[in-house]
């Protein structure tokens, strides 16, 4: 019997120290359970703010979407606007084109009223200078003697006679004193 209860005594120790050292692991795990579960918990306050961060950046994609669907919904507006504004300048610019030529048949046809005074002017410069030869040709030619008669009704009759003793006559000039004048002015 001794030798059962050695063989017990030992077998109890062994069981103590099997005991302790398990203890002592399950110590040692238990302080790796909670660092763990520590962990734990700052990973899933870290997966929480990652999650709560991927739906602020999921709601800003969002409205970034929507501001990108707007500027693009601009963009063509704009597009569209360009397009009527250069229609609306395509037209100006023919009718800037049209009013630049009836401007300038104007202006011609101000110049033509500009050329006929300046005929006109002439014209009468003219008529000014064949009046005066016809003046300096009848103080020339020979005197004449309007008689008026008075003819039934009330109605006068007028006659010329020219003077015998005229300068024409006398420098026995042949021809048209009016065509003599006109000799020297070519």
């Amino acid at each position: 019997m001794r030798k059962d209860v050695d063989r017990v005594s030992t077998d109890c120790y062994d069981l103590r120290k099997h005991i302790e050292g398990t203890e002592t692991r399950n110590a040692h795990v238990a302080a790796q359970i909670r660092s763990n579960d520590i962990n734990i918990k700052d990973k899933e306050e870290n997966l929480f703010s990652v999650k709560r961060d991927l739906e602020a950046l999921t709601h800003a994609n969002a409205n970034l979407r929507a501001d990108l669907n707007n500027g693009l919904q601009e963009k063509d507006a704009m597009d569209k606007h360009s397009r009527v504004l250069l229609g609306q300048n395509d037209d100006l610019t023919r009718e800037l084109e049209r009013f630049v030529n009836t401007d300038e048949v104007l202006r011609q046809q101000l110049d033509r009223r500009a050329r006929v005074l300046d005929m006109q002017h002439a014209n009468h410069h003219n008529i000014g200078y064949s009046a005066q030869k016809v003046v300096e040709v009848r103080s020339r030619s020979p005197v004449k003697r309007v008689t008026t008669t008075t003819v039934g009704y009330g109605a006068t009759a007028a006659s010329t006679n020219f003077d015998r003793f005229s300068p024409a006559k006398r420098t026995g000039g042949g021809g048209s004193p009016l065509r003599s004048s006109y000799k020297g002015a070519k």
